[in-house]
């Protein structure tokens, strides 16, 4: 018998109504207590990154429900999204909302361990607000610490940290960052105070607030005493770290020494002071006649480099961080006139057979390990003279040892830095090493953060090397390819 058209339609339709309802009805969450397989199973969905957004958050409140928006676990979860790493942005500032209904006290922690390390802007934003809603002035040492951190599109007045500090505060940033600089407490965030008053106020206004200063405070002392010595101010944790080292009892002669030199040289020739990687190279220094202007200083370093063969690293393509021109006229501009005094005495020395005997020696020790480099502190010998300057390399072992064909400096040689005139490493992974000679990118930056001069040298033959010298300002010098007497 052949099917009623009209009541297939409606039989079709009522058929298909039905299995939307049971299929929305399994869809629903079950009602009822939750056992723990349960539980386990949902605080998973909801730090799962590949779920939407929407059905975490479901899962999130049937938890809040069931087990209790304070539960241990819950808060747990929530942390998770909040610090985890490819959480999305919508996900952690949903997550902080929940945070701080249920506890605000881990709000405040949660807070401060991380509004440093927000990288995204809309996440960065809602946290600094939520920081002035909760009125923590706990709060305050990690805004400054995250404000400390560069942003390539926003200038600082228009940073979201910059509100929240004023607010939490009751003074203008300027104001706030000096109060923290100069009062007694953890001292990363007074680094990061002085980082960036010298931004906001610039360097002769930063001097004058230290020097004007009350003196009782070992941090503010130390400064007071290197601003009034060598007419300088760090804006670097590690500058300051090498203030302090220089400040102590044991190298007060070369100190003495250095003071003594910078009287020598004009005030015009060094406008912002001496820096700290500087003092050791100045106290070597000793003749007046060291010191002419800068032009002549420059015509000496031009004409010392014209007389070695240079050579070059290949960059991966035109254009690319490791694309370094390292020649003076490029770099000039980039290098103070202390910088330009430590190329002419760099260049000098290498003049010198055993110097670069000394050199070439132990650099060629360490291609044995051709997994690694070695490096170390570059000094001046307490025999050599200006006119006959011996240098001294003494290595320090890597900090880490990770067989990647890198070297990376050691705390004890940061903190000796400062006794010498820059830290140097071996490229002496074989025989003919040219293809990596000088600086990669890495290097620029370690250099540009660490504000140490660094020296490479590297093998380019048999008995033969070259050095190039790394600055702070990215300026990077080659001083030429040097035979080793065999």
């Amino acid at each position: 018998m052949p099917w009623n058209r009209p009541f297939f339609r409606i039989f079709l339709l009522l058929f298909g109504l039905l299995m939307t309802l049971l299929s929305a009805a399994c869809n629903q969450p079950q009602q009822g207590p939750l056992n723990a397989g349960q539980v386990q199973s949902m605080l998973s969905e909801l730090v799962d990154v590949s779920l939407p957004d929407g059905q975490r958050q479901a899962v999130d409140a049937r938890l809040a429900e069931n087990i209790g928006a304070d539960s241990p676990k819950r808060l747990a979860a929530l942390v998770e999204i909040v610090e985890g790493y490819g959480q999305h942005p919508a996900m952690k500032i949903y997550a902080l909302q929940q945070i701080r209904r249920a506890n605000s006290e881990l709000a405040e922690a949660v807070l401060a361990r991380n509004i440093p390390q927000f990288n995204d802007w809309d996440v960065l934003i809602y946290a600094c607000n939520m920081a002035v809603e909760l009125q923590d002035k706990d709060l305050i040492g990690p805004l400054v610490q995250s404000l400390s951190r560069p942003a390539v599109t926003y200038s600082l007045p228009r940073r979201p940290e910059v509100h929240a500090i004023e607010r939490l505060s009751g003074r203008n940033l300027s104001s706030e960052l000096a109060f923290l600089l100069l009062s007694p407490g953890d001292e990363q965030t007074r680094l990061d105070a002085l980082q960036e008053l010298y931004d906001l106020e610039g360097r002769e206004r930063l001097e004058q607030l230290i020097l004007a200063a009350p003196s009782t405070d070992p941090l503010i002392s130390d400064l007071q005493w290197y601003a009034g010595t060598f007419h300088f101010v760090p804006r670097d944790k590690t500058e300051v770290l090498w203030i302090q080292r220089l400040h102590e009892p044991s190298m007060a002669t070369l100190v003495d020494a250095a003071q003594r030199h910078a009287a020598w040289i004009r005030a015009q020739y060094i406008p912002d002071g001496i820096e700290p990687r500087l003092v050791a190279l100045l106290a070597f220094l000793g003749h007046r006649i060291d010191y002419p202007s800068r032009g002549v200083v420059v015509e000496q370093v031009a004409e010392l480099l014209a007389q070695q063969q240079h050579v070059r690293r290949m960059p991966s393509y035109p254009g690319a961080p490791d694309d370094i021109d390292p020649t003076l006229k490029t770099n000039q501009n980039r290098l103070s006139y202390l910088d330009l005094l430590l190329v002419r005495t760099l260049s000098e020395a290498l003049s010198l057979s055993e110097n670069r005997r000394q050199i070439y020696d132990l650099g060629f020790s360490s291609m044995s390990d051709r997994d690694s480099e070695t490096g170390g502190l570059l000094a001046f010998d307490a025999s050599s003279t200006a006119d006959s300057p011996l240098l001294s390399l003494k290595e320090y072992p890597s900090e880490l040892n990770i067989n990647a064909g890198v070297y990376v400096s050691g705390e004890q040689l940061i903190l000796d830095t400062p006794r010498g005139i820059a830290q140097f490493v071996f490229h002496f992974q074989s025989m003919d090493n040219s293809q990596y000679v000088g600086p990669a990118a890495g290097d620029v930056q370690y250099v540009k953060n660490t504000r140490c001069n660094v020296v490479i040298f590297t093998s380019t033959g048999d008995h033969i090397f070259d050095a190039m010298v790394d600055f702070p300002s990215e300026a990077v010098i080659d001083l030429g390819v040097y035979r080793a007497p065999d």
